[in-house]
């Protein structure tokens, strides 16, 4: 019989999860930033996003089989950690290739440099990694509000060159009678703008979005400063120097203060409006058209590369955490100690508390534009690397048990027949599906709302570690709610506490503020998961329990994560950030009153308690009682 050394494997098995969690928390909670970076908007994003937990969901388990059958879960690991750390550094290459090497933080407004743009915010600054190159800027606006994006430029461009590509913009393209207001103020103010917009070489696209910005002026949605600013990040794409410009420009920068202080209090309400209102149905319906227009052909591209590269990779390296998992769990079986099975996530959760706030740090604190053109985000992809490299190594010592010939089929089928044929299990699965949907939400674009709000990714890191920590405490007390509550009422607890969550999302003002809400993670995902997992249906046995809770993960992660990706992505995109995350709301505080409700309807299963069935101590029956000891053990219930 083989020696097996225990304290050697379960510590090979701690380090794999806390690197391989490592590298996760790294890259996968900001990797929607990454695709906002590269310029893909959030339908785009929600889509691949979607794409790539169904390929995972579907193919992981898939693999896992084909790797016990064929005795190769070694080999199967090694190559999907290859290919996972593949996968983006393929990703790296193709957003060096869309940007033209332009990589850009966040630059303001100033001429010292003699390059508009050029001054470099190295702590990363607002919006650090929303802006964009010069070829990708354009594409990244969110909706609901204007969202001023920086000007970029790393070059310092030929003046002659720019007069020869005069652009053909002219008044008659922006008729200037019909939109130039009535102050004196903001009338030189804007005819000042108009000059600088007669030099811009532009698109058509471009001239109707600057056209577009002026109507807005003229309907009162947008200040004349966030006019001026949106035309500023055309100024590079123009290829339109400084000092042709820098006098007028500096002076559209000042003298803000006075006349236009009104306006732009008054379309600081019509912003905060436009927080809590749809707004007039030609707004839904122009989004939409925009929407459904967007896919040009440059743009169109970029997103079926992504796609087609993240399901791909995807496709290879999903089953890692499925073939580490079920070796871990056959070896357990083996020297029969189940009862560690499920320790070693605690691993990954110290990995998840310290990683994300390291990188962010790094990533603030350090210049926007590292050593051959390396934009600073990409720092989050390079550890990742390196995180992935280190878990390969260690996962050649990782203990995988030879395997036996097992019928996983039949327990799958069990944990079935156990989730879907019970009325109880059902309402379970539709919240599970629901709360998917509802966590896809803010797991892809909460960073978004930050970004857009200002913050720097310290704060999203924070974000990150203050909800894992916050799952500890509650792993001690969900035990004694649930004795108390009962599992309805924990998970009813914890889909108002979602809908307390969403909702203060919708409302959110500052960056900072996201943190002490992040707190309620303990009660919208760990007592939740605690209330599902204790459910006395769910508790078969080692074997079944374990296929019960892959797929209840399934609907959770798999389903409800890939379906709340796509329709999150649209509504951000059409309706705005608020409109996401109150609805949001409204869906949970509903649910969980007909979860209550529904759950108080249905027929209690009596249960026997079958420690009454044992005989006495003694091993004899007492003499006493008249009635048989079975009859009066089913009389109790």
């Amino acid at each position: 019989m083989e020696t097996v050394n225990i304290s050697r494997s379960i510590l090979i098995c701690n380090v794999f999860q806390f690197f391989f969690a490592s590298s996760k928390a790294c890259l996968l909670p900001f990797l929607t930033l990454f695709f906002r970076l590269m310029g893909l908007n959030a339908v785009e994003t929600g889509i691949i996003i979607a794409a790539k937990t169904l390929t995972g969901f579907v193919w992981a388990p898939i693999w896992a089989r084909c790797a016990i059958a064929y005795n190769k879960r070694r080999i199967v690991l090694i190559f999907s950690l290859m290919v996972m750390a593949a996968t983006y550094f393929t990703m790296t290459i193709v957003y060096s290739h869309v940007s033209n090497n332009q990589f850009s933080c966040n630059k303001s407004f100033h001429s010292g440099d003699g390059v508009l743009g050029t001054t470099v915010n190295k702590s990363g600054g607002n919006n650090s990694y929303g802006t964009n190159s010069v070829t990708m800027s354009s594409k990244i606006q969110p909706t609901g509000t204007f969202i001023t994006m920086p000007v970029t430029n790393e070059t310092i461009y030929n003046t002659a060159q720019a007069v020869s590509n005069i652009s053909k913009l002219s008044t008659t393209s922006i008729p200037t009678s019909s939109l130039m207001p009535t102050s004196p103020f903001q009338q030189s103010k804007l005819k000042k703008l108009f000059s600088i917009v007669s030099q811009l070489n532009l698109s058509r696209e471009d001239k109707q979005e600057i056209l577009k910005s002026f109507q807005s002026y003229k309907e009162g949605k947008m200040s004349l400063k966030d006019v001026i600013n949106m035309v500023g990040r055309f100024l590079p794409k123009s290829r339109l120097h400084t000092r042709d410009i820098s006098g007028i420009w500096n002076d559209l920068q000042t003298g803000l203060n006075e006349e236009e202080e009104d306006h732009l209090k008054r379309s600081e309400m019509n912003s905060l409006q436009k927080r809590f209102y749809l707004g007039s149905w030609s707004d839904v319906k122009d989004r939409v058209k925009k929407l459904m227009n967007g896919l040009k052909e440059k743009e169109l591209e970029l997103f079926l590369i992504v796609l087609l590269l993240v399901v791909l990779g995807e496709f290879l390296s999903c089953p890692v955490e499925k073939v580490a998992d079920d070796a871990w769990f056959d070896f357990l079986d083996r020297i029969d100690d189940l009862e560690k099975y499920g320790k070693q996530r605690l691993s990954g959760s110290m990995a998840f508390i310290l990683i994300p706030v390291i990188i962010t740090l790094v990533v603030d604190y350090t210049d926007c534009i590292l050593p051959y053109n390396i934009h600073h985000f990409l720092i989050h992809i390079y550890l990742f690397i390196a995180f992935i490299v280190v878990t390969m190594i260690v996962a050649i010592f990782y203990p995988i048990p030879s395997v036996d010939k097992q019928k996983y089929s039949s327990k799958f089928g069990q944990g079935m027949r156990i989730v879907c044929c019970d009325c109880s299990s059902v309402l379970y699965v539709l919240t599970l599906l629901l709360l998917g949907m509802v966590y896809a939400s803010f797991n892809n674009f909460l960073f978004w709302l930050i970004q857009d709000l200002g913050g720097k990714e310290v704060t999203m890191g924070l974000c990150v570690t203050i909800a894992t920590l916050a799952e500890i405490p509650m792993l001690l007390f969900s035990g004694k709610m649930i004795r108390k509550l009962g599992n309805a009422g924990v998970i009813s607890i914890s889909l108002v506490a979602m809908a307390l969550r969403m909702l203060y999302y919708s409302f959110l003002w500052n960056p900072w503020v996201v943190i002490p809400i992040e707190l309620m993670h303990a009660f919208t995902h760990t007592a939740m998961w605690y209330a599902v997992l204790s459910f006395d249906d769910y508790n078969v046995g080692p074997a079944v329990d374990r296929s019960i809770r892959s797929i209840l993960s399934s609907i959770y992660f798999g389903i409800g994560f890939s379906v709340g990706s796509v329709v999150s992505g649209v509504v951000w995109h059409i309706f705005g950030s608020s409109v996401l995350y109150w609805s949001a709301s409204v869906l949970c505080a509903v649910w969980s009153f007909l979860f209550f409700v529904i759950q108080k309807c249905l027929p209690k299963k009596e249960r026997i308690r079958y420690i009454r069935l044992l005989p006495g101590e003694d091993g004899m029956d007492s003499g006493g009682d008249d009635e048989d000891w079975l009859e009066m053990a089913l009389k109790e219930q």
